[in-house]
């Protein structure tokens, strides 16, 4: 029997979700008890499907609780969203950035923006949305209330990379294969435009069953990266933030180094921070390595702002001058507003139209 009060006014799923939690059970494991599949448990969970009879027998049988247990907690909670569904509605949809979501087109503008943003999130309703995005394991980083308003424009962002991930090949994650790529994908920093290393990347990345997702930002969206895996493969979302070659490389690097350090359960999400935990320390470092690696770091040390030498030193890094002047930056050898007009800057039109000729958009 369940040994705790169930709260009548969430979703059936989420009672689901308190018992397993309560008992220790992983989903992939309770799903073979009952004999369906994990998705349709995330879904079930998620409340994005009924609970008919057959689903409420398997539960009752399993859980140890009567089959009309669920019947009535099923009915109970959709006559609910009868009620309420309309003030919901209202205030999710104005949380999103639905201008924006209208202008990169991810949604049409039509008169039925309720149901072009629920099909979008792949939802049922806007109580299966709230379960899914709401859930305190959705997200890998650190909330602070400046992000809390923001967690809308989030979960918009990393929907669509989700959505583009069903146009790429369905290569299998291979971490080895990941990592010996590095220093090919390292000799693409030299290159000058998107229109050039982007294809190369996006190859390299796809034959090691890593996805990488280029996504510009919707308004109250404070992201540069996030990284998730999507049943065998891996996730790595980008947005462009800043437009300088400095930034993308490192973002990118790092964001590799959480792949490979940490094989992270949930999506772990960039966003400029203050404090540093110990995971993004080390993928900090991990891109750090790569880019300059530790044998390098006293001579660049010792550069500090001569142009002549700066550029020198790249070539034997085998980088970017401004991903030097980047490294410069951060190590506080030189200030960040000197030298960054030797940084690359990047325009969407050219990575808009990288995108589009290989129907990545």
């Amino acid at each position: 029997m369940i040994n705790f009060q169930p709260n009548w006014t969430s979703s059936p799923g989420n009672t689901i979700n308190d018992i397993l939690k309560n008992r220790s059970i992983e989903v992939p494991v309770f799903a073979k008890k009952i004999d369906e599949s994990t998705d349709l448990v995330i879904k079930l969970i998620e409340g994005s499907i009924k609970i008919n009879n057959e689903l409420a027998s398997k539960l009752s049988n399993e859980l140890g609780t009567s089959r009309s247990f669920w019947i009535n907690r099923e009915e109970h909670y959709r006559s609910l969203l009868k009620v309420n569904q309309p003030k919901v509605m209202s205030n999710w949809i104005s949380s999103l950035p639905i201008k924006d979501m209208i202008k990169f087109g991810w949604i049409k503008d039509s008169n039925n923006l309720e149901k072009e943003c629920l099909n979008y999130f792949g939802v049922s309703d806007v109580y299966a949305w709230y379960t899914k995005y709401t859930n305190t394991n959705t997200l890998s980083f650190r909330k602070t209330e400046t992000y809390k308003s923001d967690l809308a424009s989030i979960f918009s962002w990393i929907r669509r990379g989700e959505l583009l991930s069903n146009k790429y090949p369905l290569n299998e994650w291979n971490k080895q294969k990941f990592l010996d790529s590095l220093d090919e994908i390292k000799t693409l920093t030299r290159e000058k435009n998107p229109k050039k290393f982007l294809p190369k990347l996006i190859s390299i990345c796809s034959d090691c069953g890593v996805v990488l997702a280029i996504v510009p930002t919707p308004k109250n969206c404070p992201v540069s990266g996030v990284v998730k895996f999507i049943g065998n493969r891996a996730l790595i979302q980008m947005s462009f933030r800043y437009l300088s070659d400095d930034q993308f490389w490192f973002t990118f690097f790092h964001e590799a180094g959480h792949l490979i350090l940490h094989n992270p359960e949930n999506p772990i999400l960039e966003i400029d921070k203050k404090v540093i935990d110990e995971k993004e320390k080390e993928a900090n470092d991990f891109a750090q390595e790569v880019l300059i690696p530790y044998y390098l770091k006293e001579e660049m040390m010792k550069i500090r702002g001569n142009k002549k030498k700066i550029v020198g030193f790249s070539i034997k890094a085998g980088v970017s001058p401004g991903i030097v002047i980047g490294q410069l930056q951060h190590l506080k050898i030189i200030r960040f507003e000197y030298l960054n007009g030797y940084k690359r800057r990047y325009d969407w039109s050219d990575i808009n139209e990288t995108l589009e000729s290989l129907k990545l958009s």
